[in-house]
């Protein structure tokens, strides 16, 4: 369910936020982005490790963007998402697990971003 939340959280972020960048094209099976059509995606892994940082080490997590700008009420919701999607990680004992969740949870925020912004934006026509 929060999956399925995150996932449509984001696509109504990809149609607000990237609505006049180049869609992105596909080269036979290998997607290829323009600029910075998922830089958001990378905004969101950030946040993503926030959260899993902080639940590792049982701290609340830290938002370095928050001391530049307030976070948005979009980026609060994706948050609350994400801090509901980090249950499922238990918390570790040894640095080498809880990097292994880190990465995992980082990938996993990436991937469903990039998917989201897949099914919600059009894929350019190839030239």
């Amino acid at each position: 369910m929060t999956t399925k939340l995150l996932s449509a959280t984001l696509s109504c972020i990809c149609l607000l936020t990237c609505a006049s960048a180049l869609g992105w094209t596909k080269e036979g099976e290998t997607l290829v982005f323009h600029g910075g059509e998922v830089d958001h995606c990378s905004a969101l892994a950030v946040e993503a490790a926030a959260i899993m940082y902080g639940r590792q080490n049982n701290e609340p997590p830290h938002y370095e963007r928050d001391a530049y700008h307030p976070p948005t009420a979009s980026t609060l919701s994706l948050r609350d998402s994400l801090s509901k999607l980090v249950l499922a990680y238990p918390v570790r004992d040894t640095e080498a697990e809880k990097n292994k969740d880190l990465q995992d949870f980082i990938n996993m925020a990436r991937g469903t971003c990039v998917k989201a912004y897949i099914e919600s934006v059009p894929p350019s026509s190839p030239n």
